[in-house]
């Protein structure tokens, strides 16, 4: 039985950088490497931000700069600020995933620094994706 695949949708500032509005902080420790071990186990990866193709203090388009984030990191995208899976449903401004994770959900796991703790995120979906096997 195959594990339980999920779309996990992932907020940009303050949760893979640093926040740096509205340009883009420093990466946020671990960050890269959860996410891409994620995509690696089949989960896919939707950018869930507030970022808009929009100019703003000095920087043309906010939502391209973290887009090009995640492509410079080799880290691929299945969508942005929405789920191509959902179809036949009244368009919602609320994105439907199976996880969210963002810098300002109850209970995130952080580290010492304060910063989001992407290692025991990985591990707690991957136990997740284990218990519900897809079947």
């Amino acid at each position: 039985m195959a594990n339980k695949k999920f779309t996990i949708a992932v907020d940009f500032d303050g949760t893979c950088v640093e926040e740096a509005w509205p340009n883009v902080g420093k990466d946020i420790f671990g960050a890269v490497i959860a996410l891409k071990k994620l995509v690696a186990d089949g989960h896919k990866i939707i950018l869930w931000t507030c970022r808009e193709h929009s100019s703003f203090g000095g920087v043309e388009d906010t939502l391209q700069l973290a887009i090009d984030w995640f492509e410079r990191k080799g880290i691929p995208l299945y969508a942005v600020n929405g789920n191509p899976d959902v179809v036949g449903l009244p368009v919602s401004r609320k994105m439907s995933a199976d996880i969210y994770i963002d810098d300002h959900c109850l209970g995130i796991p952080r580290g010492d620094d304060g910063n989001l703790d992407w290692f025991q995120i990985y591990r707690t979906i991957r136990l997740k994706s284990e218990c519900f096997p897809d079947i």
